[in-house]
């Protein structure tokens, strides 16, 4: 239990005491009662406030998460677009591909790029 959650409890129970107190002309029960709906109020805005953080932490992951993705997805177009970034110990090959079938699904005929980097 966090310190401001005991505190806001107290002034919860306090504040729902004293107004119990005078609206009940200080009678015990009424009081009693008054200070329990405070220290409730106290725990329901507490629990609130819970909710919205964890809510906001979530979002906040998802979105940096997300953002990173699209940083590195940048820095890779970045390189690739650069003049004279291909390496001299690339080697691109051409293998052509027959029309096949695979699982009962009938691939057409097509050319994919072997990429070796020694």
């Amino acid at each position: 239990m966090s310190p401001t959650r005991i505190a806001a409890d107290g002034l919860g129970a306090a504040g729902g005491a004293l107004i119990g107190g005078v609206l009940g002309k200080n009678n015990p029960h009424i009081t009693a009662a008054g200070a329990g709906a405070g220290v409730l109020l106290g725990e329901t805005i507490a629990a609130g406030s819970a909710k919205a953080a964890e809510k906001s932490y979530a979002t906040g992951y998802e979105k940096g998460r997300s953002d990173s993705a699209k940083d590195q997805f940048r820095q890779l177009v970045e390189l690739q677009r650069q003049p004279g970034n291909i390496d001299s110990g690339l080697s691109l090959f051409d293998i052509p591909l027959p029309e096949r079938e695979v699982n009962g699904a009938l691939l057409n005929a097509s050319v994919k790029t072997l990429r070796i980097q020694e």
